[in-house]
């Protein structure tokens, strides 16, 4: 009898490590069960739809320009660039490959905003999402879309005007041309569709100024949990104060978005996702954003910019437009710095 007590304890380790085992091998299968779900979403994105640059007639917006607007009228000739298209043989200083900035730890993502119209028009919003690989940073910078540049093919307009043109490509192109900035990927998103994204993952906390609650109608400066309409009516408000509060409302929506997704467990992103992915449209594959985006979990903060900043610009009237005139040298050397590393 002695004898059996080993064999019992024998056995009863084998048991254990059986059930170990299985439970180990059971969390595994549910996680490449959700893997696969995502994975399989992820590749079900819509594409995002092209724009056929031949069937699309050049166009200026008009603005509503009042006599006692002091803003000086400049003829477009008189706009000279550092860099310019290359079809144009005629300047001494055309574009080449060495003004576009190149790191293989940077990865760029532009964000593109449509405001309805079934992604066709301008894009209303353009910001761009960079990942450091090597210093392990996100930052956002926004690229106004009154910016006055060169769009390759055309004549100079806003940049808002390059998507509706000629479509991401196009886009790219002229970021490129004025900027330098190459993009690696787009993701783009229906005004109309993008309070559903914020509801989807919970909503955002935002912390409003007395300027923007009154806007608003609300009780009072402070932080508030908002819905996706609320949300997306304090990210349009422009008229407080300017495009450039606009343009930070945005990036301070999405960070919100950021830092609330990071929070997400398994079955809340998967939920989330049955949802968002469905609202956005891309170009990237899914084996690429499940790369990209198990590279961010890891950021704690996210740097913000805007293009163009204080003292890199001048406003102007061309073409019956009311512009922003970008000092080109000098946006493009601090791109370099805050997103390239370059001193």
């Amino acid at each position: 009898m002695a004898a059996k007590g080993p064999k019992k304890k024998k056995n009863a380790a084998l048991i254990a490590g059986i059930v170990v085992t299985a439970i180990v091998l059971i969390i595994v299968v549910v996680a490449l069960l959700a893997l696969g779900y995502i994975y399989l979403r992820l590749n079900s994105i819509q594409r995002i739809p092209e724009v056929q640059q031949s069937s699309v007639t050049e166009t200026f917006e008009q603005d509503s320009i009042g006599e006692e607007n002091s803003t000086v009228v400049v003829d477009p000739e008189d706009v000279t660039w550092p860099v310019t298209n290359p079809s144009d043989d005629d300047s001494g200083n055309t574009y080449d490959g060495e003004w576009v900035y190149s790191d293989p730890n940077i990865v760029n993502i532009l964000l593109i905003g449509i405001d309805g119209r079934e992604y066709s028009g301008r894009s209303d919003t353009m910001i761009l999402c960079t990942l450091n690989r090597t210093e392990k940073t996100v930052s956002m910078t926004s690229f106004l879309r009154d910016l006055y540049v060169q769009i390759p093919g055309y004549s100079d307009n806003r940049l808002n005007a390059a998507y509706a043109f000629g479509g991401t490509d196009l886009l790219d192109a002229t970021l490129e041309l004025n900027f330098g900035i190459h993009v690696d990927g787009h993701v783009m998103v229906d005004f109309n569709t993008f309070p559903q994204v914020i509801d989807a993952l919970g909503g955002v906390d935002i912390t409003l100024t007395q300027a923007e609650s009154d806007y608003l109608g609300l009780s009072g400066a402070g932080e508030y949990h908002m819905d996706g309409e609320l949300a997306m009516r304090y990210s349009r408000i422009r008229y407080i104060d300017s495009d450039f509060g606009r343009t930070n409302r945005q990036r301070t929506v999405l960070n919100s978005l950021f830092m609330r997704f990071k929070d997400l467990g398994w079955a809340e992103i998967l939920g989330a996702a049955n949802q968002v992915l469905d609202l956005v449209y891309t170009d990237m594959d899914a084996g690429t954003i499940l790369s990209y985006g198990s590279e961010m979990l890891g950021i704690q903060e996210i740097q913000q910019y805007h293009v163009p900043d204080d003292g890199e610009y001048y406003d102007a009237v061309i073409n019956g437009m009311m512009v922003l005139v970008p000092y080109l040298d000098d946006i493009h050397t601090r791109l370099g710095e805050v997103l390239y590393g370059i001193e």
